[in-house]
């Protein structure tokens, strides 16, 4: 019970972080978006943590034809979505002006298109 709690206020915190997010502009402009990013991948790991057996569970049973079409849709959207969010982290590290500034590549337009590019 106490887990489902926790589960509840992390992806409460998640939406909200996300939505803070989407304007780099916002509460301090770049140096908490840079860091609230990097938090929020650490939440996302939690997150897959704290849902860890259904993704075994899920994992395990993807090929099983009985496995509803609901699951294997989520599964489907959760992938996809986990892919895009670490192409968004990753990216934003490598531009990254205030935390990881010797990491920064400025003048690589590729990485600075990708990395808005996921976030439409």
């Amino acid at each position: 019970m106490k887990k489902n709690y926790v589960k509840i206020i992390l992806d409460f915190l998640m939406a909200l972080t996300f939505a803070l997010l989407m304007e780099p502009k916002v509460l301090g402009g770049l140096p908490f978006h840079e860091i609230a990013g990097l938090v929020f991948g650490v939440a996302i790991l939690t997150h897959i943590g704290l849902n860890i057996k259904w993704v075994k569970n899920s994992t395990l049973k993807i090929c099983d034809s009985k496995l509803p079409i609901k699951i294997r849709v989520s599964y489907l959207l959760n992938i996809l979505l986990l892919i895009s969010l670490s192409t968004i982290i990753f990216t934003g590290i490598f531009i990254s002006r205030v935390v990881f500034p010797s990491l920064a590549m400025n003048g690589n337009h590729m990485i600075r298109g990708l990395q808005v590019f996921q976030q439409i």
